[in-house]
């Protein structure tokens, strides 16, 4: 997965992607992979689990196959759990 994540993010020219995963628990949702450019800091712990109710409006963009784009992912700090 890591190497897909790369490929793809060399070929877009973006910073960072991740993939999202529902949790078991049904409230939760977080980051399961997440690919780095150079110089990037990874976030994949700061992002492991949001609630689905607090991140609703994110998580319903996740849910409909949507991509989030944003230039600061601590901007969900309100997200974490």
């Amino acid at each position: 997965m890591n190497m897909a994540l790369a490929e793809i993010g060399r070929y877009t020219g973006v910073d960072r992607l991740a993939t999202w995963e529902n949790h078991l628990d049904g409230v939760t949702y977080g980051c399961t992979y997440e690919w780095c450019n150079e110089g990037i800091e990874f976030a994949i712990d700061y992002l492991r689990s949001m609630t689905i109710e607090a991140g609703k409006s994110w998580f319903d963009m996740l849910e409909e196959n949507h991509i989030i784009c944003t230039s600061d992912i601590y901007s969900l700090d309100p997200f974490i759990t």
